[in-house]
């Protein structure tokens, strides 16, 4: 089972297709952008940011919670700064952490399928 949580909101769902339905559900219906943390069954966990145009932010822990922590990293302007709702409060990052929308799905897809750190650029946090 994954556990997937936003705002303060939880669901589980059986299988990486039962998540990838209920992320493309969750950002169709976000008219600002929101977290999601998807937890996978191996107890890592990793978060994507919807409801953005075009981009999105992911960022990886392990089991533990504890450091290091991973965010995907970009091209964006690093003094852009992107506000977004991280269960329930504001948060905001560098646009320089976001990356292209459909790069951020692929790699929470191969999340799902692994439960590791996904193949894209990173940031050590």
């Amino acid at each position: 089972m994954y556990l997937i949580e936003w705002k303060e909101t939880s669901a589980r769902v059986r299988g990486p297709s039962d998540v990838e339905a209920e992320l493309d559900r969750l950002d169709a219906t976000f008219k600002k952008p929101t977290a999601v943390v998807v937890h996978h069954p191996s107890g890592n966990s990793m978060s994507i940011v919807l409801g953005l145009s075009g981009r999105s932010m992911l960022n990886f822990a392990f089991k533990d919670l504890e450091p290091p922590y991973f965010t995907s990293r970009g091209d964006g302007d690093p003094d852009e700064l992107i506000s977004y709702d991280f269960g329930g409060s504001l948060s905001e990052l560098p646009a320089s952490f976001f990356i292209d929308k459909k790069l951020a799905r692929v790699a929470m897809s191969e999340f799902l399928k692994t439960g590791e750190r996904a193949s894209i650029e990173w940031a050590l946090d």
